[in-house]
């Protein structure tokens, strides 16, 4: 970052959309189910005979899954500051919940656990120039886990609680919705 260079691979963009059709059981997390209405995932579920005017977009994504994850490898190895990214909005990619996804896939990239945590946070944060921490003046925006990220990175989808600006979210509100 110090020559301002960064990279946000959006790897969840570029190829979950793919594997949700080759893998319908991905649908079936629990952190997904909790963020996304139900018809949606539905209709994900019902569409595994994809549209054929995007079967090539489909094929791409599958051709470049890895060639994506060694980029990926290369440049962290390199030194390039990695930053959490997921282009929501788009097929495949779902609000808030792929952030999670992002991680998973930095890591499948060889990214540590911490490293891939650093590209969603501090990494971010220090990007944004924006205080970042628990410290007096400091955003104080931070999730509870139920289990510990380093240990398995798909611990950030046991999401315990969400603290916004120092004050807890009530995330069932959230859900009304449902």
């Amino acid at each position: 970052m110090q020559a301002g260079t960064v990279h946000i691979p959006t790897l969840a963009v570029q190829g979950d959309f793919a594997r949700l059709l080759d893998d319908p059981t991905l649908l079936d997390d629990p952190l997904l189910g909790e963020t996304v209405p139900a018809a949606l995932l539905d209709a994900y579920r019902t569409s595994a005979s994809a549209n054929p005017q995007i079967e090539g977009w489909l094929a791409w994504q599958r051709t470049l899954m890895a060639p994506n994850l060694a980029a990926v490898a290369t440049l962290a190895a390199s030194g390039v500051p990695m930053l959490a990214g997921t282009d929501g909005g788009n097929f495949g990619v779902f609000q808030g919940y792929s952030v999670h996804r992002e991680l998973e896939l930095l890591v499948d990239a060889g990214l540590s656990p911490w490293a891939a945590l650093r590209a969603g946070t501090t990494e971010a944060a220090r990007f944004l120039n924006r205080r970042w921490g628990v410290e007096r003046g400091d955003e104080a925006t931070l999730l509870v886990l139920d289990g510990s990220p380093v240990e398995d990175i798909a611990n950030t989808k046991r999401v315990h609680a969400v603290v916004q600006r120092g004050v807890v979210v009530d995330r069932e509100a959230l859900r009304s919705w449902r």
